[in-house]
């Protein structure tokens, strides 16, 4: 049986890590826009997943690719997140 894949966000509250699942398929590489952000990217440079790491510290969207999807996908998760840079 196969599942229809749905971007989604979840948080890892041990890690504090933010993780927004954009698509499904295999990441090739990962493209770090600072230290606390990283975008899991296939071979032709299309965002699957980015990382946002210390996230309940506060989530940067400046830069980040599909970025009102990112954002609306971290609202609809919920959570006390403080966005900027939206």
């Amino acid at each position: 049986m196969m599942f229809d894949f749905t971007p989604h966000a979840q948080y890892q509250e041990a890690s504090d890590t933010l993780e927004v699942y954009l698509d499904e398929d295999a990441a090739s590489r990962l493209e770090e826009l600072d230290e606390n952000r990283h975008i899991h990217v296939t071979g032709d440079a299309r965002p699957v997943c980015i990382e946002f790491k210390s996230a309940s510290k506060g989530i940067n969207l400046a830069g980040v690719p599909r970025k009102a999807t990112v954002q609306r996908l971290i609202e609809q998760l919920g959570g006390n997140f403080t966005l900027s840079g939206v």
